[in-house]
């Protein structure tokens, strides 16, 4: 059976958005937040079968264990409206991101974004999730998203 987040989780959820991402609650409003195995948080609409599972239902946005950790799924949606805690990726490392590698970027290409989970993005194209520590990003695209890119 499909049960909905407590509302611990959800808020939990709504506030980390907004404060690291500058995503305003309202955005998911017309949305129920479901709980799945192992933390999980599923974006679903507010009426479902009862006979499907939540992975069914909606789509992953976050995972919550000592932190919220957002899904590349959330951030590739939502990555236009992102106002905060982002990284625009050069050429060259947007190819070696989408590839699955790690990346080492200059302190001027962070400018005021703070250490933890960030958006990656090329040009207006959200990519996916890193976490940001110093001037390392830690890949944290899934491995059935990742691809040889040989033009970009």
């Amino acid at each position: 059976m499909i049960e909905p987040c407590s509302a611990n989780d959800k808020s939990l959820t709504l506030e980390y958005l907004e404060r690291r991402y500058g995503l305003a609650p309202e955005l998911l409003a017309d949305f129920e937040f479901y709980a799945s195995a192992n933390g999980r948080v599923i974006l679903g609409p507010k009426q479902i079968d009862p006979c499907l599972s939540p992975d069914t239902a909606g789509l992953l946005i976050a995972r919550i264990g000592n932190t919220v950790k957002p899904s590349t799924n959330l951030l590739q949606l939502v990555g236009a409206l992102i106002l905060r805690n982002f990284v625009a990726l050069e050429r060259e490392n947007a190819v070696r991101y989408i590839k699955g590698l790690d990346l080492e970027v200059a302190a001027t290409e962070i400018g005021d974004t703070t250490e933890g989970y960030v958006l990656l993005k090329y040009l207006t194209f959200p990519l996916g999730c890193g976490l940001l520590q110093g001037t390392h990003i830690k890949n944290m695209l899934p491995k059935a998203k990742r691809i040889d890119v040989r033009f970009l």
